[in-house]
């Protein structure tokens, strides 16, 4: 029970400052990190087809995360993940993965690594991934079950978090 013997529910803890960067920025910012560590200490890689395969890896995240990003859009709900959700989308790509904007966002992110042919953007990933897993997305979680309830529960039990 919350304080002043209401039952509604507790509102979800507020991450931190320091976490409260838009996801996007957090993967920009690693990457500049990596490519950075990739000019001082270089760990390049390379195999027949790398750059093309990069490319078609960042198309296929672009296909993904801008257009769940429309579907919120479409739907008049925040792309904030601090802000409060007006609408559950649950359909499209939305019944494959609780989180395609992050999926996509780190699918391009890998076809970055491939374009780049440097391996320190890869080890830098470990960071924004580890701030969405531990801070982000369960703050996400609390407020959709908070404003969803069962609705969202059930659709938590159909879709998984990542794949």
């Amino acid at each position: 029970m919350s304080e002043a013997g209401s039952s509604s529910p507790d509102p979800a803890p507020r991450p931190a400052q320091m976490f409260r960067v838009p996801p996007p920025l957090l993967f920009l910012l690693a990457f500049v990190i990596g490519v950075g560590a990739e000019r001082i200490a270089p760990l390049a890689f390379g195999f027949p087809g790398r750059e093309g395969l990069g490319l078609l890896i960042c198309l296929a995240g672009l296909a993904i995360g801008p257009g769940a990003a429309l579907r919120f859009a479409l739907r008049g709900t925040t792309l904030n993940p601090f802000g409060e959700p007006s609408s559950l989308v649950a359909n499209g790509i939305y019944g494959w993965t609780r989180n395609p904007m992050y999926l996509g966002i780190t699918v391009f992110y890998l076809g970055g690594v491939l374009l780049l042919g440097g391996l320190w953007p890869l080890v830098f990933l470990v960071v924004p991934l580890w701030i969405l897993d531990r801070v982000v997305i369960p703050h996400e979680e609390a407020t959709m079950g908070r404003v969803f309830g069962t609705e969202y529960a059930a659709y938590c039990t159909r879709v998984r978090r990542w794949l």
